[in-house]
């Protein structure tokens, strides 16, 4: 996979945990949810989402 002009360590900034997401409809989400689906929709698409660990061994 070619590498994208931008690089997300997950590991390095979290979504808060309080208070939980609320959507229009009053329903609540979580904080980890929300901060795993941010990761993901930027994942493949554009940006290289990596953690920590990976990086390090990237840059080797």
């Amino acid at each position: 996979m070619p590498e994208k002009p931008t690089l997300v360590i997950v590991d390095v900034k979290k979504t808060f945990d309080d208070p939980a997401w609320e959507g229009p409809d009053g329903e609540s989400f979580p904080a980890d949810l929300m901060h795993r689906t941010a990761l993901a929709s930027l994942h493949d698409e554009s940006a290289d989402v990596v953690s920590t660990d990976e990086e390090i061994a990237r840059l080797g």
